[in-house]
């Protein structure tokens, strides 16, 4: 029990002139002027510990929760990569399957400019030794 400042000046005073002054101020030392001098009693810890297990016991379950939430956000990521990845293998293949059309026809294309440039030299030299 935590004593008020004129309590202890009350007591001081009564027993300072019986067992002196140094005894007096020990004695009224053992009693807390304030409640929170209070000494810590074994009920205290006691609830203190409780208190501290139910924290203990609430983190484990908001980290077994997170823990849950996580696997699961990796899981979805995953599943994502896996898409894009699939998408990306079906990209790769319209790529090259359309490289290889461009590459037809341009063999295609030079193929025929090479015939006609061929058949354009041939006609000029008929019509040029038909006229001359």
């Amino acid at each position: 029990m935590a004593l008020s400042q004129r309590m202890r000046s009350s007591i001081y005073e009564g027993l300072h002139e019986v067992i002196g002054e140094e005894e007096a101020e020990a004695l009224l030392a053992q009693f807390p002027s304030r409640d929170v001098d209070e000494p810590l009693r074994r009920e205290h810890l006691e609830v203190g510990l409780s208190d501290l297990r139910v924290d203990q016991a609430r983190l484990r379950v908001e980290i077994a929760e997170l823990r849950v939430e996580v696997t699961d956000k990796v899981s979805a990521l995953d599943a994502r990569i896996s898409l894009l990845d699939a998408r990306i293998s079906a990209l790769d293949a319209r790529i090259s399957a359309l490289d290889a059309r461009m590459a037809d026809r341009f063999r295609a294309q030079t193929t025929l400019m090479v015939a006609l440039v061929a058949a354009g030299t041939t006609i000029t030299s008929a019509v040029a030794a038909f006229a001359g």
